[in-house]
């Protein structure tokens, strides 16, 4: 199976979801979700991120946004990672709260904008904890109803301009039947990260698709660790030298070793061969089938899955130092 697509370019739109790892709750009170909207305005503030509506459930969340000169993946190391670590503190725990990278669809507006924000504002609906979409505090939909005190990342604007305003057209769409075509597209095993005419997808492709090929540099690298910060973590979690983890030895498994390369590739984005030439391999292919071999151990192995985690939440603490 191919990697996901990292499509990225200022004033793009997103529908961005994320859920606890093992199904946990990512919200156990409503102080948790006034934090996680204190978050989402940070953002705001410092990128000028607008968020045309969201939905917070128990476990997981649905954000819309509108981008601008940041790319996403760095909001969103701000939204996840700085989150994360307040929960922990409340909640006097340790480790990851979300299941890995958040997801993200790049939206055409145009067609498609309206159709996932009623599908967003929808979900308490369907998860059966709201008899009406505009019932559930946690959804953005009742800012919309009524005037008054709103979080200030909300841009309610975009989506009304599309009813010239008129709020009353707007709410009775939003709280008519989500259309099947938006039911299926959710519904489907693999979700596409493109919902667009075929038109607006040849464009995407045509001036946007960054594709994760060798000669790329994506760019989460602007703002990632380098592969020695990877490396020194490693060496803290597996508790051994960091030359042990970097100069493999011919017939000697090195879970460690083989762990960095991973996160040098999976979190970090760097190439198989920049990765290949600091871990001293003739052959940056090596790099590929160490990565491929990881990932199926970690739909099995638990014990090796909670050492990664043990090393994600060390990243998360130091992309919040960095964020903050």
């Amino acid at each position: 199976m191919s990697r996901p697509l990292r499509i990225e370019y200022p004033g793009a739109y997103y529908h961005v979801m994320n859920r606890g790892a093992a199904y946990q709750a990512t919200f156990r009170t409503d102080a948790d979700r006034e934090i996680f909207l204190e978050g989402l305005n940070e953002v705001h503030k410092r990128w000028n991120v607008k968020v045309l509506c969201y939905c917070l459930m128990g476990n997981h969340y649905h954000l819309c946004v509108q981008t601008g000169e940041v790319p996403l993946s760095r909001i969103m190391r701000h939204i996840d990672g700085v989150y994360t670590q307040r929960f922990n503190r409340r909640h006097g725990r340790d480790g990851p709260l979300f299941r890995g990278r958040y997801k993200a669809i790049l939206i055409e507006a145009d067609q498609y904008l309206l159709s996932v924000a009623r599908y967003i504002h929808h979900n308490p609906v369907e998860a059966r904890i709201a008899k009406q979409a505009e019932a559930y505090r946690w959804s953005s939909l009742r800012h919309y109803l009524k005037k008054g005190e709103k979080p200030e990342c909300l841009e309610t604007e975009k989506l009304l301009s599309y009813f010239k305003g008129k709020k009353g057209a707007f709410i009775e769409y939003m709280q008519s039947k989500v259309e099947k075509e938006i039911e299926q597209y959710y519904k489907a095993k693999q979700v596409g990260p493109i919902l667009g005419t075929e038109r607006f997808k040849e464009w995407i492709k045509a001036k946007h698709w960054k594709r994760q090929t060798e000669k790329e540099i994506p760019q989460r690298r602007q703002m990632a660790m380098g592969m020695d910060a990877y490396i020194a973590l490693l060496s803290e979690v597996y508790e051994i030298e960091k030359e042990a983890i970097v100069q493999g030895k011919r017939g000697l498994k090195n879970e460690s070793r083989q762990i960095g390369m991973y996160l040098c590739r999976e979190m970090g984005g760097y190439s198989h061969k920049e990765i290949a030439k600091t871990f001293g391999l003739g052959s940056y292919s090596t790099v590929s089938s160490v990565c491929a071999v990881i990932r199926e151990r970690l739909k099995k192995d638990k014990a090796l899955s909670q050492r990664i985690q043990t090393v994600n939440n060390k990243l998360q603490a130091y992309y919040g130092q960095k964020a903050t």
